[in-house]
């Protein structure tokens, strides 16, 4: 098995154009803000796998 990235939460928003009178006007691409949130999911070890099969096993 492989390590899994998930992405959460994302949002994206362009940054609104103000012009002003007698001020150049931006060239260029417009500001983007993004922010995201990642979780790792990553596969257990056989040593962690025999740890949680130990726990669980009634007593």
């Amino acid at each position: 098995m492989q390590p899994l990235l998930l992405v959460k939460d994302y949002q994206s928003t362009l940054q609104p154009e103000v012009i002003e009178e007698g001020k150049p006007r931006r060239t260029g691409p417009t500001p983007i803000t993004t922010t995201f949130k990642l979780e790792a999911l990553v596969p257990m070890n056989p040593q962690e796998v025999a740890a949680a099969a130990k726990k669980e096993e009634p007593q």
